[in-house]
């Protein structure tokens, strides 16, 4: 997912010589697009050095973006224009006779939009009417906890309890693929907060952690594969049936997205998961499923068939290599020739978007030839979903782009019925959710590029089905 979605998904450049003018530009200025999918709101800072030359950075609160580099500061008697190269992006504006408002336009690649800043005004904080707010009615813990297979792995976390003694049926949440923090913060929302607040008022306790060398986790996250994941999130398990508030024989596992595949790899390993909920989860393996998204992405985009077929292609090649070459030095230079030969054969345009095309090349490589994304292009999780014998839900939203609902949920239910047919499991609901996305937001198109501007952190439903769920696995005789 894009740092900055749609500040990153367009681009442009438009650059005037500089010129000294008797303005006062210093200050924070406020406005906000009018994107197909919403207002964006952004904030340019600028300051001026003692050689009386602009610098500053844009801001992008609904993304949480910050800082990104203006390059440029040109001035022509009235007219202003920001360059920020970064993202090849430019605003140029007039400046009203009070020297208080920027009134222009924002262009980047095909897109020109209207933009008004104000001097001194704020951008509101993205508005998020889900986020909980203390005084909660329920015990918050900060604890953290070892992975005894990890030396050097302490994972730190918040646990929040009902009222009362206990003890009380557990849940862990188990964050999606990226350095998360405990709350799966992204775009200003902060979904596994939300989660852990409905479940606590609930009756159900809640564990979330920051993923391994994320905030006050310490170990290596860059080295960490899906694997290493799920030790941590059994380790979180065995924290959790320490503790006297916890009944340890109703202990679960929510899953979100890459989460979704590391439950069920935990559960096969140990009795002690009562049940698992897959969030978004996967049931096919991990180079099917990257190249099903990158095509579901770009059609929710508005990309052209030969685009999407284009970039298809250079994935799978790609992905060939990595599963094929073992060698870290030959599979970078192969790796390093199919991209540099894919980006000659784009477009202007499009190679423009990439800004520094040697960066970019390199940046892609490192990623690719990462030792999590050697485990996750050649992981089937269907096997492993076969042997699952606890209780399981799967959800998924129908406009899920990232983790498509019918391919997933179709090869999910199969493998659970492999589980039933030899008698592991006979339980488990798989359900597609209509109109909702890859973070269970109600949406219009599914494209990451909504994710910040949907007010909405997760839909209540979403939350209601798995209340209701919990609570009927884990009601005591």
């Amino acid at each position: 997912m894009s740092r900055s979605a749609f500040l990153q998904s367009i681009c442009f450049s438009t650059m005037l010589p500089g010129v000294t003018a008797p303005m006062e530009l210093v200050g924070d200025w406020a406005g906000a697009l009018q994107t197909p999918l919403g207002q964006l709101h952004l904030v340019v800072r600028l300051t001026r050095g003692a050689d009386g030359a602009y610098t500053g950075g844009i801001d992008s609160p609904d993304q949480g973006v910050t800082n990104i580099p203006i390059s440029a500061v040109s001035i022509t008697g009235t007219t202003v224009t920001l360059t920020v190269e970064g993202i090849h992006g430019s605003f140029t504006g007039t400046l009203s006779a009070d020297g208080k408002t920027l009134t222009g336009t924002w262009q980047q690649g095909s897109s020109t939009l209207p933009l008004t800043l104000q001097q001194g005004a704020e951008a509101p904080a993205p508005r998020r009417p889900q986020m909980p707010l203390p005084p909660f009615p329920y015990q918050s813990v900060d604890i953290s906890f070892s992975n005894p297979d990890a030396p050097g792995v302490t994972l730190a976390g918040t646990l929040t309890m009902p009222p009362g003694k206990g003890p009380f049926p557990a849940v862990v949440l188990i964050a999606g693929s990226g350095p998360h923090d405990r709350d799966e913060t992204l775009f200003g929302h902060k979904p596994f907060l939300v989660i852990a607040d409905a479940l606590t008022r609930q009756g159900i306790a809640v564990l979330r952690y920051d993923k391994r060398g994320t905030e006050q986790s310490t170990g290596d996250y860059a080295q960490a594969t899906t694997d290493d994941f799920a030790g941590d999130a059994l380790a979180a398990v065995q924290a959790l049936r320490a503790r006297q508030e916890i009944d340890p024989a109703h202990i679960g596992l929510i899953g979100h997205s890459e989460g979704g595949i590391i439950a069920p790899l935990a559960a096969t390993k140990s009795p002690a998961v009562a049940f698992i909920i897959l969030l978004a989860g996967t049931g096919i393996p991990g180079d099917q499923l990257l190249l099903l998204q990158g095509d579901k992405i770009n059609q929710a985009l508005g990309k052209s068939a030969a685009e999407i077929t284009q970039q298809h292609q250079a994935l799978e090649q790609c992905y060939a290599l990595v599963r094929q070459e073992r060698e870290p030095e030959k599979l970078a230079a192969a790796l390093r020739d199919t991209i540099t030969r894919t980006i000659a054969n784009l477009p202007e345009e499009a190679r423009t978007k990439l800004g520094d095309l040697q960066q970019f090349t390199e940046t892609q490589v490192k990623a690719l030839a990462s030792p999590w994304m050697r485990r996750f292009l050649t992981y089937d999780p269907a096997p492993t979903l076969a042997n699952v014998s606890c209780p399981v839900l799967a959800l998924n939203g129908e406009r899920d782009t990232q983790v498509p609902h019918q391919e997933n949920l179709s090869a999910i239910a199969a493998a659970l019925a492999k589980s039933a047919a030899a008698g592991r499991t006979v339980d488990f609901t798989v359900q597609s959710l209509p109109g909702l996305n890859h973070l269970f937001q109600s949406c219009k198109t599914g494209a990451p590029t909504e994710y910040a501007t949907v007010e909405e952190t997760i839909a209540p439903q979403v939350l209601e089905i798995m209340e209701a769920w919990i609570t009927a696995h884990v009601r005591k005789e």
